[in-house]
């Protein structure tokens, strides 16, 4: 290794016998060298070493080295191996160990080269012993009974959102697969996940609009809709069609205004003579507009989640997952089927992946919607309580948008949607 002008430089002790009564080790400035009968002489140096000390050295899982420290495909990572698994490290990941399970399924995608990247956690004991690794792209859940796997983008997004493996999914049971319409689906303990690529609508920004044009104890119409009741279903129209879900604004292409109004309609009666934000009726026709419409092939949005439960209601996370954009259907038992319809803006904070570093003054599981029905309840949050009077209802629809609804009347005669 080049002696005293080698890496580690000069040695800083005698060579020691371990605890084990069977490996040796010497002290140097900048390392040290560590030998057992299985396991030959490696040095170790570092950020790694230093993880390695941090992980009980030789008489933790990791064990002995295996291998000398080295230099990753990517030229930017490192990497050794130890008897019980081993130590990546990364400059924007620092040095974290994996092994086991976890580390087999993660060899499978691909190591740091494949779509879950570095490792940004060390392997974490979760609950009824599970077991998890956090990535630069995703990360890998463990238990006994459903074995290891990979999760990773939207699915896990929502899961997440929907407290993660304790939410009412519980923990994955598959990897990621493929579903119809571009979709990726992912079945967890109790339930699965699907996901559907977002290809005209815009989740963030139609949040966005919602979240200007909501507020907390006041109405805030805005004036390119100066017309229309404020209900809910006008203002998730407004929403979707912000967001670039572009919705018919009558089945009569003759009933259009001209120029950017084809979300207004001429109510023809007598009594209410004024063009009328245009909502697709109710909250049950809006919902069976988005999940029933298709186009090219394709619906415009999925309904991704049924809540029914006590258990599902009571999560302090946002029910279903649902994602900024989104929107959430409630039947409050009445016998009218849907009668309500919410937006979802956007989260106070992420789900926090590693449970560390959190600030015990924020509620990490907030989740803002947008509530226009009521002028009490504007701009509220999700809070799995039985006194919110949003947790009552006897069922939510959770449904996804996705495609962009290009029906011949939903363009008006300066080709604005």
């Amino acid at each position: 290794m080049g002696g005293i002008r080698s890496k580690l430089g000069v040695p800083t002790s005698n060579e020691k016998t371990l605890p084990d009564g069977q490996g040796r080790a010497n002290s140097f400035e900048n390392g040290s060298i560590y030998w057992s009968p299985p396991s030959g002489a490696h040095p170790i140096w570092g950020r790694i070493g230093d993880k390695w000390a941090d992980k009980k050295w030789e008489g933790g899982f990791l064990g002995y080295p295996t291998t000398d420290e080295d230099l990753n495909p990517d030229n930017r990572g490192l990497r050794q191996v130890f008897q019980g698994g081993s130590i990546y490290y990364s400059p924007q990941t620092d040095a974290h160990s994996i092994g086991g399970s976890i580390r087999e399924k993660w060899g499978q995608t691909g190591w740091e080269g494949g779509p879950l990247g570095y490792p940004s956690s060390d392997e974490v004991e979760v609950r009824d012993g599970g077991r998890l690794n956090h990535f630069t792209g995703g990360s890998i859940y463990w238990t006994a009974g459903t074995g290891a796997h990979p999760i990773w983008g939207m699915i896990r997004d929502r899961w997440f959102n929907g407290g993660a493996e304790n939410s009412s999914w519980g923990y994955p049971t598959s990897d990621e697969y493929g579903i119809e319409d571009g979709g990726k689906g992912q079945a967890f303990q109790h339930d699965w996940i699907d996901w559907f690529p977002n290809k005209d609508y815009d989740g963030a920004k139609a949040a966005a609009y919602a979240d200007e044009w909501s507020a907390n104890g006041e109405t805030k119409r805005n004036p390119n809709y100066p017309t229309g009741y404020n209900d809910c279903t006008y203002f998730a129209s407004q929403v979707l069609r912000e967001g670039g879900l572009a919705m018919p604004g009558t089945k009569n292409p003759t009933d259009r205004k001209e120029k950017n109004q084809w979300w207004f309609y001429n109510t023809g009666v007598w009594f209410e003579p004024f063009v009328q934000t245009y909502s697709w009726g109710g909250a049950n026709e809006l919902h069976n507009y988005l999940v029933d419409t298709n186009v090219d092939g394709h619906n415009i949005a999925k309904q991704t989640r049924v809540i029914s439960t006590v258990d599902e209601k009571q999560q302090p996370y946002l029910p279903g997952g649902a994602m900024p954009g989104d929107m959430l259907f409630f039947d409050f038992g009445k016998g009218e089927g849907i009668e309500h319809t919410m937006v979802v803006a956007g989260e106070d904070a992420p789900y926090n992946l590693d449970k560390s570093n959190l600030d015990p003054n924020r509620d990490y599981s907030r989740t803002t919607v947008i509530d226009q029905h009521s002028d009490e309840r504007h701009h509220t949050y999700w809070t799995g309580s039985p006194l919110d009077k949003d947790w009552r209802q006897q069922k939510i629809y959770v449904v996804h948008p996705f495609g962009k609804s290009d029906h011949p009347w939903s363009e008006t005669e300066d080709g604005q949607q």
